[in-house]
């Protein structure tokens, strides 16, 4: 019995010392970082895009911040016209979203009466593709090619358009639930969308067909999603970050916040994974696959709108006031 109750301590012990040593790992590996550097934009941040050295910022007062990201200052700007709200005042056009291909920015905006316009911004030109006259609630629009973009309506249907034709290629309406996001792959070929149902569904580009649908990770609203390397994350009212593969359905999982998640984003290899972790609008950086935690990122005061990966060390990230951060994690 003596030498029972010793083998047992004995246990416990190295059990203890494995936790421990654990928790000093885990410390050394894992940082609280703040900012390298922080914009200031126009208002409060609704979508941020990186191109080569340039960093475009909307706003919801109708500006697109353009800044240098080798002076860090501040290199030109888009402003939007003015548009009639319901009472027909003049007030700014609050921007939805931001695309690029071949030098010439997609704009989504606010219109009159509530509905949508949507912009071509080239050689300091603003050209409308489509107006509050259409009387669409576009919510999100992407490039497929130079003359074909795909939208989706707060009403959960997805078309894809030809803008140069003026011809709707075709329209389908997803789920009927309130959409929320999407985001495509590398190759255009195929988007990943979410709504209010907590399910992601992958959706073929050219046909419009829905390819797969993920249940499970989420059980309610999914406010963001992303779409990298196969893999798919959602981020979601429930307080959890939904994790698919869509190359293995088998392979799902999530991640337990102590906040709801209202920003998640994906490192280009998918092997990293950031989301919104709690009320302080700190950031979490893990791995994807096991869920470690590798960094906390701190420094933002308000919900965390946007996040986005350069590569696998650098990300920006915007919130709901003017401020854009940089943050390089190596």
């Amino acid at each position: 019995m003596l030498v029972q109750q010793t083998q047992n301590h004995s246990i416990r012990m190295i059990v203890k010392l494995i936790l421990l040593l654990f928790l000093i790992v885990h410390t050394l590996f894992s940082a609280n970082l703040k900012p390298t550097h922080s914009y200031k934009g126009t208002g409060s941040i609704t979508d941020i895009l990186q191109i080569s050295n340039l960093l475009y910022a909307a706003s919801n007062q109708g500006v697109i911040d353009i800044f240098d990201l080798n002076t860090n200052k501040l290199k030109s700007q888009i402003i939007l016209p003015t548009i009639k709200d319901f009472m027909n005042d003049d007030i700014k056009a609050k921007i939805f979203s931001i695309d690029l291909y071949n030098d010439k920015l997609l704009i989504v905006a606010q219109g009159t009466a509530g509905f949508r316009n949507v912009f071509i911004h080239k050689d300091n030109k603003l050209t409308p593709i489509i107006t509050h006259k259409n009387k669409l609630f576009i919510s999100k629009a992407k490039y497929i090619s130079d003359n074909e973009i795909i939208f989706a309506l707060l009403s959960n249907e997805v078309a894809l358009y030809n803008f140069t034709q003026n011809k709707i290629i075709w329209q389908k309406q997803i789920n009927t639930s309130r959409f929320s996001d999407f985001q495509l792959n590398n190759a255009k070929s195929k988007l990943a969308l979410t709504d209010e149902s907590g399910e992601i569904f992958l959706v073929d580009v050219q046909s419009g067909d829905t390819l797969e649908k993920f249940v499970g990770q989420n059980v309610d609203n999914i406010f963001q999603v992303d779409y990298k390397n196969g893999i798919i994350t959602g981020a979601g009212q429930d307080r959890r970050v939904s994790v698919y593969d869509s190359h293995n359905k088998s392979n799902t999982s999530y991640k337990k916040s102590s906040f709801i998640v209202y920003s998640v984003g994906l490192s280009p290899s998918a092997k990293l994974t950031a989301y919104s972790s709690n009320e302080e609008n700190d950031i979490i950086v893990m791995k994807t696959d096991s869920k470690t935690v590798l960094h906390t990122l701190l420094g933002h005061k308000s919900i965390i709108s946007k996040i986005l990966f350069i590569n696998e060390d650098e990300i920006f990230t915007s919130s709901d006031d003017q401020y854009i951060n940089y943050w390089k994690l190596k």
